[in-house]
């Protein structure tokens, strides 16, 4: 599952499939992936792979990309696909034979434009000007859920 430009691997289902290249489709450290198949919200929505510890397959509808990182890096992609360039475009992915579920394809895909293609010095301030404001995000979050611990535990007290 794609949260926050990361991949949660504690959601996962058991095979017992085996084949002889099957390492080729273990998860590894720093992999970037997109759904290729989602809700026209959803689709393309992208992460990179941590805390891989063990062997697990990736489904076959996340896409996993290797960039020329020298063009772009696996960070600002993450933050493209998520961003509300990346939403616009993804989310008008032709429909298929089921409007609620659409796939991106090679084509669609090829099309996306990449802003600061090639300027990585560039894709690397917007990277940590990304990590920045998500910490003040998180920051913020935080402090809301901690108010609204003391406003409970206020109230409690008041209305006891």
């Amino acid at each position: 599952m794609l949260q926050n430009g990361s991949i949660d691997l504690t959601a996962r289902k058991w095979t017992d499939l085996n084949r002889d290249d099957i390492d080729r489709f273990f998860v590894k450290e720093g992999d970037f992936f997109y759904s290729r198949g989602n809700t026209p919200e959803l689709v393309a929505l992208a992460g990179i792979a941590s805390n891989v510890d063990e062997n697990i397959v990736f489904p076959d509808l996340l896409t996993r990309v290797e960039f020329d990182t020298e063009l772009i890096l696996p960070q600002y992609a993450v933050i493209l696909f998520n961003s509300t360039l990346g939403r616009k475009y993804f989310g008008n992915v032709p429909l298929g034979a089921s409007p609620s579920m659409v796939k991106v394809s090679q084509k669609y895909m090829k099309n996306f434009p990449v802003p600061f293609l090639g300027n990585i010095n560039m894709q690397k301030k917007i990277i940590n000007k990304s990590q920045e404001l998500l910490g003040a995000v998180e920051s913020l979050l935080l402090l809301k859920k901690n108010v609204q611990e003391t406003l409970k535990i206020i109230s409690t007290e008041i209305w006891e």
